[in-house]
């Protein structure tokens, strides 16, 4: 169905597969089990920040001591952004394969509102979406 899209401005919604060191390219296993590269402006923040701001808030001295412990949390953490369910607007692309230019920042369910969404769901409503093309309409603020 992305194909159908090329250079119209839309919102993919899809699980993170992963990110490049960078966080600047994604792919993202869409509803319908299709996998997409997406490129964005800025990076993608997929880090807790329950747990960023506990580490900036104990002393050296307590990292020091706890290096491991605190070097495991924060690889479970990166790892556990793989799976998040992440939404991006932006406008698909093809050179010389598809993918979606991202023009935003894109959201990143938490944890639980990930674990909680249902693809299956959201999937059935793009399809309807697409079928009855005539009945949705999107407003563009800036036209208004």
């Amino acid at each position: 169905m992305l194909d159908k899209l090329v250079g119209r401005e839309i919102c993919l919604l899809g699980s993170l597969v992963s990110a490049s060191p960078d966080h600047m390219k994604l792919k993202l296993k869409t509803p319908d089990d299709q996998i997409v590269d997406v490129t964005l402006p800025t990076p993608i923040d997929v880090s807790e920040p329950s747990l960023f701001a506990f580490f900036l808030s104990i002393s050296i001295g307590y990292i020091i001591d706890q290096y491991p412990l605190i070097l495991a949390a924060l690889m479970r953490e990166r790892s556990s952004a793989q799976g998040r369910v992440i939404e991006v607007v932006g406008k698909p692309r093809t050179n010389p394969s598809m993918y979606l230019e991202g023009t935003g920042q894109p959201i990143v369910f938490s944890d639980d509102a990930s674990k909680s969404f249902d693809m299956e769901m959201y999937s059935e409503a793009v399809k309807m979406t697409a079928t009855y093309e005539e009945c949705y309409f999107q407003s563009n603020p800036s036209k208004c």
